[in-house]
């Protein structure tokens, strides 16, 4: 069933194909001999290509019309809108900008996955052995993985 018209699924099409082989607006306006505005106004879904410009994009990613005019079944295109919106953003970039922003979100992983790997302090006291020797209560707490700084003073 064919949803003509519908520029929000357009935009995601063009979007996902884009990123499937690569391609930025400056790249796809150049190979397609289209106005920059034109394609930017096609991808944030402010205006729908006329069926030519359908057709010359299909060609292009060497799909049919349906696969840009129809949303898609398994809609790999739908992204929150924060991964959206840093995918819109990141295609604009020159190819060593994205770098920056693919090293960038896999510090922030590696980041939060040592963060997940660090130990509740009410966890650290359940696992604590306490015991009395000379007169002195000894708590012992074993290996403690620490993240961030440590501060013994006030």
């Amino acid at each position: 069933m064919m949803s003509l018209g519908n520029k929000e699924v357009m935009a995601q099409n063009i979007k996902y194909y884009m990123k499937k082989y690569n391609i930025d607006r400056n790249k796809l306006c150049f190979d397609l001999n289209l106005k920059y505005m034109t394609v930017s106004d096609w991808i944030n879904a402010k205006t729908y290509p006329r069926i030519d410009k359908i057709e010359t994009l299909a060609n292009y990613f060497k799909i049919s019309k349906s696969d840009l005019v129809e949303k898609r079944k398994n809609d790999e295109a739908a992204f929150s809108k924060t991964l959206q919106s840093i995918i819109d953003t990141s295609t604009q970039l020159h190819e060593d900008r994205q770098q920056v922003v693919l090293d960038t979100a896999k510090k922030q992983l590696k980041e939060q996955n040592r963060k997940s790997n660090i130990t509740n302090i009410n966890e650290i006291k359940e696992r604590s052995t306490s015991y009395v020797s000379n007169n002195t209560n000894i708590t012992e707490y074993g290996d403690i993985d620490l993240y961030g700084g440590i501060s013994a003073g006030t």
